[in-house]
């Protein structure tokens, strides 16, 4: 399987392109765009996205969505994703974890709605976030 994995930033974004069966991954980069990213994933045409939740990861998980790609979105969170615990803190490493980590299957995973239903909770919702 091939997996695509994102350290989203605010003007550029680190993709760990990984090949589950082989353990090869190369990098690449790509300004944090919807043009620059589609046309990434459209080059690599993973199996599956990987990105950590941030406040990127809405019309980033809609793109990925509209494509036609299995998507997880990691909680980064956890004690194991904390800086203190790492030793060296790289784009590319992060993108590495992601990727790693989602080939076996041991993601922390949250739920990421789709954008009607992130829309309706904002309206509705006094307590989402940045209101």
């Amino acid at each position: 399987m091939r997996i695509v994995a994102l350290d989203l930033g605010k003007g550029k974004s680190v993709a760990c392109v990984f090949e589950s069966l082989t353990g090869e991954h190369r990098f690449d980069a790509a300004p944090t765009t919807p043009e620059a990213l589609q046309l990434m994933l459209e080059h690599y045409r993973p199996e599956r996205v990987v990105i950590e939740i941030s406040p990127l990861a809405g019309w980033v998980s809609d793109l990925v969505r509209g494509l036609g790609m299995e998507l997880q979105v990691a909680h980064v969170n956890p004690e194991a994703w904390r800086w203190r615990n790492v030793k060296r803190k790289t784009d590319r490493l992060d993108a590495l974890k992601l990727a790693r980590r989602s080939a076996m299957n041991q993601l922390p995973l949250v739920h990421l709605p789709e954008a009607k239903i992130r829309e309706k909770g904002y309206l509705l919702d006094s307590t989402w976030p940045n209101r």
